[in-house]
């Protein structure tokens, strides 16, 4: 079986490639900040800023993954978390 890893599970968009892929009978696995189940057939909560910088937490992420992944092929990675921040861009500052 193939496999789809779905970044953003959480939300409307990333609940709706979820169930897309698994489908096209992928295995799905869903990563988020917030907790959700959605419709992937596994879900990791995890943090996409702390696992740059945190070496340990990206040990134990990966570990994390290779598990729910399992026997399955990854062929499917999509990169659906993000931020949003509304407003004008005349509001916008660098750090943001």
């Amino acid at each position: 079986m193939q496999a789809a890893l779905i970044t953003g599970a959480a939300g409307g968009i990333g609940t709706a490639l979820c169930r897309a892929f698994r489908n096209a009978r992928y295995r799905t696995v869903g990563v988020d900040i917030e907790h959700a189940g959605g419709d992937c057939d596994a879900f990791i909560q995890m943090d996409l800023e702390r696992l740059c910088v945190d070496e340990p937490y990206r040990h134990e992420a990966k570990s994390q993954l290779v598990t729910e992944i399992g026997s399955s092929e990854l062929r499917v990675l999509v990169n659906n978390a993000a931020v949003q921040i509304l407003g004008g861009s005349a509001e916008l500052t660098l750090a943001t």
